[in-house]
């Protein structure tokens, strides 16, 4: 509905993501089981950090590609 305004919208969808609430706690990203778990789900065989998914959101955010509409935008290291 919004493209034809030259609108974009777009989301990204992070899968595993380091965060301060989340993956440091004692179950995280370095906990052998979880790290089992992440690596069978994500092909990168790791978390995603902050600084990987800012970049992308700036470029979504300034509409330095605003062909680039209607998307959900993966950010899972090729994972679900």
């Amino acid at each position: 509905e919004l493209a034809p305004l030259g609108i974009p919208v777009n989301a990204v969808a992070p899968f595993f993501i380091y965060s301060r609430n989340g993956f440091p706690s004692p179950l995280g990203a370095e906990d052998p089981q979880v790290k089992a778990i992440v690596n069978s789900l994500v092909p990168a065989q790791r978390v995603g950090r902050w600084d990987e998914i800012a970049p992308l959101i700036k470029l979504l955010a300034l509409g330095e590609s605003s062909f680039v509409s209607g998307q959900i935008i993966a950010f899972s290291g090729a994972g679900c």
